[in-house]
């Protein structure tokens, strides 16, 4: 049933905007209409820090799912975890940066086999000039051509390309155009691929410190819903509209909670208007359902679905034909039994979660649909009775 609503106009003084919020949250009736203004620094600010946690959060819960961490306590901050978190995921995007730019340059390195820069630094230094070059079979050839040089072919480069050493006293020729693999002060690779293994090892230290976080997600849930809830009370100080010294909040209340808001408006000395919501007013949705009609939640939540305020509730209906259409889609004793199973198992298994109570009751109720018309209809696996 869609509970009827009352629109509301509250007034009260603007000095005591933020003790009328706390206590409008603690009578807990009113749906307040948020309003298109520029938010507060502070709802900013709420609003920032409400995104930047749901990001890590989301990352963490992902983390947890894909490599089965369970759940731990722990008497770290939540901030100081999301905190640790994101520097964390910050330091291993970086070195995994650094790891694929650097294996990519070892990559490059590999085909001279293994040398020692600071050989060859040295060699320059007593007057000895070594050139690395890959080219083609022209470019050997006009290197062979110069004169004061020794040229060492080596083996052939990938692609069909030509690696050879230049080796002379004083620098080549200016207008030889050589094509010189040219080599940074970094490139060495026993250095190189020492960086590379330090990087992969503090990368690991990186992922175990990770799992560590992910396991105190709880903590960080907490976190989150406390900012939420605070970023709506600066969302809701904000939608108060200033004249003079009174504030205006408008906003809806279920009928039944009528009686309630008065008793707060008489208490605490607010000014109430009550009438019913306009045709343009998009007024939120408050559903109450008994026990049978609540078994579809499940179903609802999967696609998204929520009646308008001026539709109907046919959670119930729906309930009825998803039963009996579920039941002669499978239609088959023997798949029935085995749906039962499953809601057996997972009763003992869930036992004790609040959110696991209505989905096995909808399995249950299904399972028990299916046997009874796989039953009628004489069908066990696949095979007629």
């Amino acid at each position: 049933m869609i509970v009827p609503m009352k629109k509301i106009l509250l007034l009260a003084l603007a000095d005591e905007i933020e003790s009328v919020l706390a206590d409008l949250r603690d009578v807990g009736v009113v749906d307040i209409v948020r309003r298109d203004v520029k938010p507060s620094a502070t709802a900013t600010s709420v609003e920032s820090a409400v995104s930047r946690l749901s990001g890590i959060l989301s990352k963490l819960k992902t983390r947890t799912a894909e490599r089965g961490i369970v759940q731990a306590a722990s008497g770290m901050d939540a901030g100081a975890v999301a905190d640790g978190a994101e520097k964390a995921y910050a330091e291993l995007a970086e070195l995994r940066t650094a790891i694929s730019r650097d294996t990519m340059r070892l990559e490059e390195l590999s085909i001279w086999g293994e040398f020692s820069r600071s050989s060859l630094a040295r060699l320059a230094a007593s007057g000895l000039r070594v050139t690395l070059c890959v080219g083609s079979e022209a470019d050997f050839k006009r290197a062979e051509a110069l004169d004061g040089v020794c040229v060492q072919k080596l083996e052939q480069a990938k692609r069909g390309q030509v690696r050879f050493v230049v080796i002379g006293s004083s620098p080549l020729p200016t207008d030889v155009n050589l094509p010189i693999f040219k080599l940074s002060d970094n490139d060495d690779p026993a250095t190189l691929r020492a960086k590379v293994e330090k990087m992969i090892s503090d990368a690991d230290e990186l992922e175990r410190r990770l799992d560590g976080f992910a396991a105190t997600c709880a903590s960080l849930e907490r976190l989150l819903r406390q900012l939420s809830s605070e970023l709506e009370f600066c969302r809701a100080r904000d939608s108060f509209e200033r004249h003079r010294d009174i504030i205006v909040l408008e906003g809806f209340v279920p009928e039944p909670a009528l009686d309630t808001l008065r008793a707060a408006s008489a208490e605490h000395g607010w000014g109430l208007s009550i009438d019913d919501p306009n045709e343009d007013d998009e007024v939120p949705v408050l559903v109450r359902k008994n026990r049978f009609s609540k078994l579809i939640d499940p179903l609802f939540d999967f696609l998204g679905i929520l009646p308008g305020y001026r539709e109907l509730d046919v959670s119930g209906a729906v309930m009825v034909f998803f039963t009996v259409f579920y039941a002669m889609i499978i239609g088959d004793f023997g798949y029935g039994l085995l749906f039962l199973a499953a809601s057996a198992v997972a009763s003992i298994l869930l036992k004790g979660r609040p959110a696991a109570k209505v989905p096995i009751r909808l399995s249950w109720i299904l399972g028990i649909a299916t046997v009874a018309w796989g039953a009628l209809c004489g069908n066990f696996f696949g095979t007629s009775l």
